[in-house]
């Protein structure tokens, strides 16, 4: 799951979930697991200036586990990240080629292309 929102003219927020079930594999079973990220993201300056701020797996929760299970051996292991990153960017848009380029002011293919980049 990937959620965009548009708060204002100027600022978005970003939600993603994944989810992955349990699984039956060749050697064993491997266990469900689940996270979130989320990221805020502020324009300034006509769109040339921007900061993002962002945190993955939320509720660390992105652990798993995993059942290696032959006939002359059996392993049960569990997998539990530190991950919870915070990332803060700051970038700064020094020349719009692609808008110049292609004589657009806005609106078109360059926009649609950055709406999924956060």
């Amino acid at each position: 799951m990937n959620n965009d929102f548009r708060i204002s003219e100027n600022s978005r927020v970003q939600i993603r979930g994944y989810y992955r079930g349990p699984s039956i594999t060749i050697q064993g079973e491997r266990g469900s697991f689940f996270y979130t990220s989320i990221a805020v993201r502020q324009d300034f300056m006509q769109k040339k200036l921007n900061l993002t701020a962002s945190m993955r797996d939320v509720f660390g929760t992105m652990g798993r586990d995993m059942i290696t299970d032959q006939p002359n051996y059996y392993v049960k292991q569990d997998f539990n990240r530190d991950s919870q990153i915070v990332r803060l960017s700051l970038s700064y848009k020094i020349n719009d080629y692609q808008r110049k380029r292609n004589g657009r002011q806005g609106g078109g293919e360059a926009d649609m292309e950055m709406e999924g980049e956060f």
